[in-house]
């Protein structure tokens, strides 16, 4: 990772940010697709956790960052943390979770789960900043 670098209006990265987003329902994969590719990020979508699988299986090392809703087929969000965690080649990638889950109990659950971050779907500000905030911690982890 490159060090990066931000204005107030819009972050900007000195280098593409590639994200593999897990969301199985079309309107939140087209809303968030769009406003992360706002930002100057690259995103790749998936359905579910287990085509997210084996994507990363095959290719982790094209993502940057791993979002991920909690609520899918095939393989939820907490399904595709706990095999991110347990794969080596996967532990320095930063994952959030975005998903409609807004309790308190979720968040805590979700954190201990090994999310790096729980977020609300459509927060715009709040997923932007915390993704700066993510990056720049995996950045200063990587130096």
């Amino acid at each position: 990772y490159n060090k990066l670098s931000y204005n107030t209006k819009k972050i900007k990265y000195n280098k593409t940010i590639n994200c593999l987003l897990a969301e199985d329902t079309p309107f939140f994969r087209k809303i968030i697709t769009n406003y992360l590719e706002g930002f100057g990020f690259h995103v790749d979508t998936v359905k579910d956790g287990l085509h997210a699988r084996n994507i990363l299986d095959k290719h982790h090392e094209n993502y940057d960052l791993i979002i991920s809703d909690i609520n899918m087929p095939r393989m939820d969000g907490f399904g595709l943390i706990k095999w991110i965690r347990e794969d080596k080649r996967l532990t320095n990638k930063p994952v959030m979770a975005l998903t409609s889950l807004k309790s308190d109990k979720d968040r805590e659950a979700g954190i201990k789960a090994g999310f790096d971050a729980f977020e609300i779907k459509l927060d715009k500000d709040r997923l932007i900043n915390r993704i700066n905030e993510l990056m720049n911690e995996y950045v200063i982890a990587e130096e």
